[in-house]
């Protein structure tokens, strides 16, 4: 199960949202649908993520292309090191992190 705790900076326009449990291929639909939601900047803290497969990469990846296409900053922090290596498998990771670093 995936849960998701949504909070919203109204003072600069910044959407946190803190994911927490599995994902793959059967949350990361409510995980893409939820992220697509956020109007503005959105940082994805995925600290609480035990486990996340390719599906859940794909989410993250379209919530990102629709969060710039929008003209807005999208970042992930936090990665646990078995999702860091994960993104690093597949080649997300510079995506999420273009200057090789995950942000602050």
């Amino acid at each position: 199960m995936v849960e998701f705790a949504v909070t919203s900076l109204e003072s600069d326009g910044e959407t946190f949202v803190a994911v927490t449990g599995e994902i793959d291929l059967a949350t990361a639909p409510e995980l893409r649908a939820a992220l697509m939601t956020v109007a503005g900047h959105l940082t994805v803290d995925l600290a609480g993520v035990s486990f996340m497969d390719s599906s859940g990469l794909g989410a993250l990846v379209a919530a990102q292309k629709h969060t710039v296409g929008g003209g807005h900053r999208f970042s992930v922090r936090n990665e646990t090191d078995l999702v860091e290596r994960t993104m690093k498998l597949t080649g997300v990771y510079d995506v999420f992190h273009p200057n090789g670093n995950a942000p602050d």
